[in-house]
C-alpha cells in the first residue's frame, strides 16, 4: 500500500516511489524501515 496505490510493490510498501530505492533511516525523516 504505497502513496501511489498502483501496485503492491516492495518499495511502495514503505510508501516510497517504485522508481526510487528505499533510503536508509535518515535522522531528519524518522520513518520505520520495511515492515
Amino acid at each position: 500500500m504505497g502513496k501511489h496505490g498502483g501496485k503492491p510493490d516492495p518499495a511502495e510498501s514503505d510508501g516510497h516511489r517504485p522508481d526510487k530505492p528505499i533510503p536508509p533511516p535518515d535522522p531528519k525523516r524518522p520513518e520505520s524501515p520495511k515492515r
